[in-house]
């Protein structure tokens, strides 16, 4: 079985907004947001283009795939040893 752990980096500008959806959709994983939207850092390091975007990460924050799907996501952690 693989371990991994979600990391969700939200491009709210509203901190209303942004707590409101973590609560309402209940999302129990590492939630992220500095209200700078596309000039966040993490637009800028991973050149995220559009949301909502997915990256499997190893240890060392390489990336390992880049999915567009949440199928492309499972075939993507299927591969890993």
């Amino acid at each position: 079985d693989v371990e991994f752990e979600v990391l969700a980096i939200s491009l709210d500008t509203s901190a209303v907004n942004y707590n409101q959806a973590i609560e309402e959709h209940a999302l129990n994983w590492i939630n992220y947001n500095d209200l700078k939207a596309w000039d966040s850092q993490p637009a800028i390091d991973y050149s995220i283009y559009a949301t909502p975007s997915m990256f499997l990460l190893g240890t060392e924050r390489v990336i390992l795939a880049r999915p567009t799907s949440v199928s492309e996501l499972r075939k993507a952690l299927e591969k890993l040893p």
